[in-house]
């Protein structure tokens, strides 16, 4: 996807405490770093695996961050300009074609719509709610 957000958050704003990730070279070693230290401490993570899941696999906002749901239901952090998402808890990788995200054009309203509030109360779940309805929860709230 040839698209930059400026405030919903991707793999570098959420996981760059633990690294670079702004190529997916990056994203994957972060993972893969990440998910060893764990299974050193006796954690119950997986290695880093391809999926083949042949669900799409839903993108959404949370808390100003790009997400899906990952099949082991933990929260994964998408790269829109990459189509990567890597979980930190069973170690699938889902690239590209797996990933459904709303067009280019929403996200980049969405962007704008939800830079107007505050990081905790930055949510959309395509299906669910609507651009149409942010911007009248936006406009009811004075968030204009």
């Amino acid at each position: 996807m040839d698209i930059k957000l400026d405030n919903i958050l991707g793999p570098e704003g959420v996981l760059g405490h633990l690294g670079h990730v702004r190529t997916a070279q990056e994203y994957l070693a972060v993972q893969s770093s990440y998910l060893q230290e764990q299974r050193l401490h006796g954690g119950p993570h997986g290695a880093p695996h391809a999926t083949n899941v042949n669900a799409r696999m839903k993108v959404y906002v949370n808390e100003g961050r790009l997400l899906i749901d990952c099949v082991c239901q933990n929260g994964v952090v998408v790269d829109a300009w990459l189509e990567l998402a890597c979980c930190f808890h069973c170690g699938a990788i889902y690239r590209g074609a797996q990933l459904v995200f709303p067009s280019e054009q929403d996200l980049k309203e969405l962007d704008t719509l939800l830079a107007k509030r505050p990081t905790q109360n930055r949510h959309f779940r395509p299906g669910v709610e609507s651009l149409a309805d942010l911007r009248r929860e936006n406009s009811e709230r004075g968030l204009v």
